[in-house]
């Protein structure tokens, strides 16, 4: 019987240092973590500051929906409604936000992203550095330098691209309201 009880302990410890091997290595190489995303969202009224796994920070507007996968070789995050990215620089993994209608792909950069789906309309305001905005119906990339803004109208179908003061659409960070030329 004491043969048959070690044999017994030696197949418990077998099975336990396997597995414990497994969950240890699953973990260095975020095996569990390759298709989770994590969601952040603010209410009505809230505004709140996240630091994605690369690095880079976003404050979110109110209403919004971020999506971003928990690694920070993912580099890709899904929103609905505004945000401000202040994206790490790394050439070799492009940084994409994607909205309903359009995808702006960064390589480090700051820059403000607005689209709330009932809208319709996504616009990006670059502060600095380089954006590229695809729309999803259509071939061509929109390139945008500091101080540029593009809109795309989705029920429309129109693209617009402007100069402006982008400070002006980022003052909503400090709790301000700007209106240029909108109805009131």
């Amino acid at each position: 019987t004491i043969f048959y009880l070690t044999r017994i302990a030696a197949a418990i410890i077998l099975i336990i240092t396997i597995a414990g091997s497994s969950i240890y290595i699953a973990s260095q190489t975020d095996l569990f973590y390759k298709n989770s995303w994590v969601e952040v969202s603010t209410e009505a009224g809230q505004q709140s500051k996240v630091t994605l796994p690369d690095g880079t920070l976003v404050w979110l507007n109110a209403e919004t929906v971020l999506k971003y996968h928990a690694t920070k070789d993912e580099r890709i995050v899904s929103m609905d409604g505004e945000a401000y990215f202040e994206v790490t620089h790394a050439p070799d993994h492009p940084f994409i936000v994607n909205t309903d209608n359009a995808k702006v792909k960064v390589l480090g950069t700051k820059f403000n992203v607005a689209h709330y789906h009932d809208s319709r309309i996504t616009e990006a305001s670059l502060l600095s550095g380089k954006i590229a905005m695809n729309i999803s119906d259509q071939s061509e990339t929109f390139e945008l330098k500091p101080g540029e803004k593009i809109s795309y109208n989705e029920e429309e179908g129109r693209i617009s691209k402007i100069e402006t003061k982008v400070q002006n659409e980022i003052l909503w960070m400090q709790g301000i309201l700007f209106f240029d030329n909108e109805p009131f």
